[in-house]
């Protein structure tokens, strides 16, 4: 974790006069708390005057009844909306664990105060525990 925010720290660094710019980043995070059989949500709000950027996300929880695929998607980026297909085992004790870091760059939101949703579709009947956090930075 301490990578990422050394990464990011560095390249917002490089630009500008040597000691004439003063740079000023807020880190974020956002969690949907636990859900059962439900949509989980994270939310990285926007701030006036300020671009958000999402540097990564940890979905976890346990599986449903039947194996399936649930729809992760990703909006309010710049270049459009992503989806990505998280495999949920069958089973509803078996543990479910998808995390992706984007480094050494975050991702910007698509305009300056621009929230970025990243949302992941229920885990499916059955499903007791799901939830996903998600974290990056507003410049």
């Amino acid at each position: 974790m301490r990578k990422i925010w050394l990464a990011a720290l560095s390249l917002l660094l490089v630009a500008g006069d040597a000691g004439a710019q003063t740079v000023r980043f807020f880190s974020v995070m956002a969690g949907s708390g636990n859900v059962a059989a439900a949509t989980a949500t994270a939310t990285l709000p926007g701030i006036a005057n300020r671009t958000t950027y999402l540097c990564g996300f940890l979905v976890s929880g346990l599986g449903a009844t039947a194996a399936q695929n649930s729809n992760l998607s990703i909006t309010g980026l710049a270049g459009g909306t992503v989806n990505i297909s998280v495999g949920i085992p069958a089973g509803v004790g078996v543990p479910v664990s998808y995390s992706v870091t984007l480094t050494p760059s975050c991702v910007p939101a698509s305009a300056l105060n621009t929230a970025i949703v990243v949302a992941i579709a229920s885990f499916g009947a059955g499903n007791t525990n799901a939830s996903i956090t998600a974290w990056g930075f507003q410049y």
